[in-house]
């Protein structure tokens, strides 16, 4: 077990599992006490002291609806007892109570967790450009690193327009995580990105019709956006040409 989670436990205190196939899933159990749980009894005179903890389990059966927390209940006596022989006992009964589903071992992180790390740290991080190239478009450009230009992560990265923003998002089979989020006063009808050939991420994002040929174009107004786990950056967009392009 690892150190960081060998700690005295007292009433109040909270043990988080892990679910061994569902990585999405916690259990989080309530240490609790009572008096009605049998006091502990010391197995040995060794130098290191073993005992045998009683303890039960409650909660673990109650329906959805009226679910309260899952508690394993000791001794107060218990919890002078080292902390370790005290995670021992309540581990156990959990694997009992639960058909050994459950882990103290948190997941280790997949690749793919890593990858999307790696897009936010990028994307909040990133030299950006932006490039407009017709009345009702403007490109977002991003440039990665090598080790994310491969056709297998341009494939997972999908830009979607949901409840009057611009969301970027990783998807695949196993996963699906927000990247950033973008906000405009524009009103934003359409979104694509595309990993280019040259090592550029693009976003494309479409506003609502407008004359085309009439020129000066309308300004775009202020883009902000935001980067799941970063900090938030916020960028006033103005292109008046056909082509223009803004380096920040």
């Amino acid at each position: 077990m690892a150190e960081s989670v060998i700690q005295q436990l007292e009433r109040g205190s909270i043990i988080i599992f892990y679910h061994k196939t569902n990585k999405k899933r916690t259990l989080k159990v309530h240490i609790d006490t009572s008096r009605t749980i049998a006091q502990p009894t010391k197995l040995s005179t060794d130098i290191i002291d073993n005992w045998f903890i009683p303890c039960d389990i409650v909660g673990q059966h109650e329906k959805k609806s009226a679910r309260k927390p899952v508690r394993i209940r000791f001794h107060p006596d218990s919890m002078l007892l080292p902390g370790q022989q005290l995670y021992a006992a309540a581990i156990e009964l959990v694997m009992r109570a639960f058909d050994d589903i459950w882990t103290i071992t948190p997941p280790a992180i997949s690749d793919r967790l890593m990858q999307v790390q790696q897009i936010r740290q990028l994307l909040s991080t990133s030299p950006t450009i932006f490039a407009h190239y017709a009345a009702n478009q403007l490109n977002i450009i991003w440039r990665f690193n090598s080790k994310l230009r491969t056709a297998a992560i341009a494939s997972m990265i999908v830009a979607s327009i949901s409840t009057g923003c611009c969301e970027l998002r990783y998807v695949g089979t196993d996963i699906d995580a927000l990247l950033m989020t973008l906000r405009s006063n524009e009103k934003l009808v359409d979104a694509n990105c595309q990993l280019l050939d040259d090592g550029y991420l693009r976003l494309s994002l479409f506003r609502e019709d407008e004359d085309i040929d009439k020129l000066p174009f309308r300004p775009w107004n202020d883009i902000h956006w935001t980067v799941f786990g970063q900090s938030t950056i916020e960028q006033k967009v103005c292109i008046c040409g056909f082509i223009s392009f803004i380096s920040v």
